[in-house]
């Protein structure tokens, strides 16, 4: 596990130059009530919903967390052509993120994670995804769009959730770049 110090130090190094985040972005939904009985159909609790919240997930956690701190940031990743995806680009927007920097992908969901939850405990977490590597013109896209802003940027946080936006086109094009250009390149894996 790393340092926690090590990264506030690295931020803060950082902090006067705008960072580059590449990942998976999603949209994290928290539904909150209350369980006041039991289902008749089952031994499930029924919840009483009483709020929902929505906040940009995934690699846009990092561009909220970087914009918390006072860390200039661009996000570039992939959403879904819906409703959800219109949404996470507001949401990047208000986290000091710009919709031109996320990528629709066609006839594709965005990754929707919902939450409900029980007072602190979460009854149960749906998830819709289509966790499949970007390919053809969109990672072309992907590719040219990173290739083109990179050089702008002071360091480059790659964050991962196995969703597809850093396939090993995307990869490559970050890691070769930021080495051309002298940029540091973080790396948030969620998995291997």
């Amino acid at each position: 596990m790393s340092d926690p110090r090590t990264l506030l130090e690295i931020i803060g190094r950082y902090a006067s130059t705008k960072i580059l985040i590449v990942g998976d972005v999603m949209l994290d939904r928290f539904v909150r009530g209350d369980v006041e009985r039991i289902s008749p159909e089952g031994p499930i609790p029924i919840l009483k919903s009483k709020q929902e919240n929505r906040m940009i997930g995934g690699a846009g956690n990092v561009l909220s967390n970087l914009h918390g701190l006072g860390c200039g940031a661009r996000l570039v990743g992939v959403v879904g052509d819906d409703d959800y995806g219109h949404m996470v680009m507001g949401l990047a927007e208000a986290a000091g993120g710009t919709s031109g920097d996320l990528f629709v992908r066609p006839h594709a969901p965005t990754t929707v994670k919902i939450r409900f939850l029980a007072g602190h405990q979460q009854l149960l977490r749906v998830d819709s995804e289509l966790a499949r590597d970007v390919e053809g013109e969109l990672e072309r896209k992907i590719c040219t769009h990173i290739t083109d802003i990179l050089p702008l940027h002071g360091a480059v946080i790659l964050s991962d959730y196995g969703k597809g936006c850093l396939s090993a086109q995307v990869l490559q094009t970050v890691i070769k770049g930021a080495k051309q250009c002298g940029i540091p390149v973080l790396v948030d894996p969620k998995g291997n």
